[in-house]
């Protein structure tokens, strides 16, 4: 009995200073809210009390009337013992009318339900590294089990929603809710990516004693996954990042090639912190005098921003290091070898990241994903299958690019692939015409004349093109729907060309020369372009390449205006085929800001860079 009644005070103790926890971050957040009320010339007064505490916030006066006051915050302290009191004296009453049997009412039923309701939203928000509560997104866990999992439940027990409990399963979920915690694994499927996968009531949840088999993070979604990204924050992230720059479904019409790598750029829902020249274009009318207002209220602070996200980057790329030292047994921090994470994902990854934020270089994250890692610091762990992979970053091998034989292990695989579909374009071409011989496609032909000459029973979303612009994920999709597409001819005279019209099949050319010319010419163009406009901004009449680093770590000084919507400035080396076409259509937009020209005159040619003015724009 004593050690029934240390265990209940300790898990009183632990739920008082759970809430106590959420109470003063919940405070902090409606003062936050006070102090931009303030801004907009509202006033605003708020006494909370909690237990014996009595928390004071609002505006400048608000807070002045409140403690001047001093007989309102006893009125009101007062007010909620006595209904405090009443409500204890009311759950007393009808304890007492339970018999021996365990049998409840509707209202305690619902009381039971709504405490373990609130528990495991207090365990899911841990879980995702929040001090706070969150929603359980059950109908999400139903669909898609082994994204979560949950410990502490008894044998052969299915996690559900509390309401499908009965009161005996609530009350032991109660009483034994310190062993209770919530895993998660990898971010949720998507209904329509995952349908037909397990869905019956059997693959529920079910706790054991041993942990399940860790599922990597994955760098980022792509088609070869199938997965989409379910955060809790909404950020805006590139559609063409992925590991080899795979085409997003949703660009079709244009030409997806960018198979070379990216990097995230950091723009995120942070309003305090964002830099100005990253902030979306307000759409409200300029004379609305509120509008002008709120704008002069919320000027961005340059200094705050910079400080704040290079301390969290800092506290993050030292978490990092640290765990990836536990990781591989070695004494101290050490540094990260993160494109061989990249390359290898299913032999190198991280675990116990917040849902949502794939494994990277912190200097790639923004304010709050550096915020929510560190809240996840202790559950972060870095898993080594293979130690063997690591050894050629003892051979100074350059972090900053693709490690050579994953390229070259891509490259032979999207060759093959290519090769199939191309053979399986010329097979279906040819049975169209009522050959047996495969015969080479006329792509031109195909998007020439759209109405006249298609293909159907391709995958969704993935339009009829020469196999060379297809990425792995798309080549592979062909062809497992291949025997269902099928040539449309209704112009057969179409078809009628010339010899020199004739387009070869692909299987007789590198399938990587043709996109690798226009790609390295596109690269080139963009350079040009950048440098040009870079060179204006100086007051410079020759070409002076671009010192993107620099650009990088002054965002408030030196920054790029009129790039075409969705794409960031970097060095044309990370965009692919897509973007540098739009780059080159909406070049004459683009201009340079150089507020600092001092912050660039070291890189340029001597004899430039006494021709540019350092003391003024």
């Amino acid at each position: 009995a004593a050690m029934a009644a240390a265990a209940a005070a300790s898990s009183h103790d632990e739920d008082s200073s759970e809430s106590r926890m959420v109470v003063t971050f919940l405070m902090s957040a409606l003062e936050s809210m006070c102090k931009e009320l303030a801004k907009s010339k509202a006033e605003v007064a708020c006494i909370a009390v909690y237990e014996t505490d009595v928390f004071v916030v609002g505006t400048e006066r608000g807070r002045a009337f409140v403690n001047t006051r001093k007989d309102f915050q006893k009125d009101f302290v007062k007010y909620c013992i006595n209904e405090e009191a009443k409500a204890v004296e009311l759950q007393k009453t009808k304890s007492s009318s339970l018999d021996n049997r365990m049998t409840v009412d509707s209202v305690e039923m619902e009381a039971l339900k709504k405490s373990v309701e609130d528990y495991f939203c207090i365990c899911y928000g841990k879980a995702l590294g929040k001090p706070t509560v969150v929603p359980v997104p059950y109908d999400k866990i139903q669909r898609d089990p082994s994204a979560l999992i949950v410990h502490g439940l008894p044998e052969g027990l299915a996690f559900k929603r509390p309401s499908s409990y009965d009161a005996t399963t609530l009350k032991w979920i109660l009483e034994n809710k310190s062993g209770i915690s919530f895993v998660i694994k990898r971010p949720f499927l998507e209904p329509k990516k995952h349908l037909g996968r397990l869905s019956d009531s059997s693959h529920m949840i079910t706790s054991t004693g041993v942990s399940c088999p860790s599922i990597q993070v994955k760098t980022e979604p792509s088609e070869d996954s199938g997965l989409e990204m379910v955060t809790v924050k909404e950020e805006s992230e590139d559609p063409e990042y992925y590991q080899f720059n795979i085409p997003d479904s949703s660009q079709h019409a244009t030409s997806e090639t960018s198979e070379d790598p990216e990097v995230e750029v950091t723009i995120e829902d942070d309003d305090d912190y964002l830099p100005p020249h990253k902030k979306t274009k307000s759409i409200e009318p300029v004379n609305d005098a509120s509008t002008v207002g709120r704008r002069k209220a919320r000027e961005f602070n340059f200094e705050k921003w910079n400080a704040r996200i290079t301390d969290l980057r800092k506290q993050v790329e030292e978490l990092f290091e640290r765990k990836y030292a536990e990781a591989i047994n070695a004494k101290g921090p050490v540094s990260i070898p993160y494109p061989l994470f990249q390359s290898h994902v299913e032999d190198l990854y991280v675990e116990g990241l917040p849902e949502g934020i794939p494994f990277r270089r912190p200097s790639t994250y923004g304010i709050p994903r550096l915020e929510r890692i560190l809240l996840a610091r202790e559950r972060i762990r870095f898993v080594i299958k293979k130690h063997e992979l690591l050894n050629s970053t003892r051979e100074d091998l350059p972090l900053d690019k693709p490690v050579t034989g994953v390229k070259e292990e891509w490259y032979a695989r999207i060759t093959k692939l290519r090769k199939m579909v191309d053979q399986l374009f010329c097979r279906k071409f040819a049975e169209a015409l009522g050959s047996t011989e495969p015969k080479a496609v006329p792509y031109q032909k195909f998007e020439a004349h759209p109405t006249d000459l298609y293909v159907e029973g391709l995958p969704e979303n993935i339009p009829f093109r020469s196999p060379s612009w297809y990425g792995i994920p798309r080549l592979e999709k062909i062809l497992q729907v291949g025997n269902r597409i099928k040539f449309v001819i209704k112009k057969p005279e179409l078809l009628t060309i010339t010899s020199t019209e004739v387009t070869q099949p692909r299987t007789n050319m590198p399938v990587k020369e043709d996109w690798n010319v226009r790609i390295t010419k596109l690269r080139k163009q963009v350079e040009e372009i950048f440098n040009m406009k870079f060179a204006q901004a100086l007051g410079l009449s020759e070409a002076v390449k671009v010192p993107y680093p620099v650009f990088e770590s002054n965002p408030d000084h030196l920054y790029v205006e009129g790039l075409p919507e969705g794409i960031p400035f970097r060095s044309p080396t990370w965009f692919g085929i897509p973007r540098l076409e739009r780059i080159v259509r909406g070049s004459g937009k683009i201009k340079f800001i150089v507020k600092k020209p001092e912050l660039v005159t070291s890189y340029l040619p001597p004899e430039l860079a006494c021709k540019v003015n350092t003391s003024g724009k």
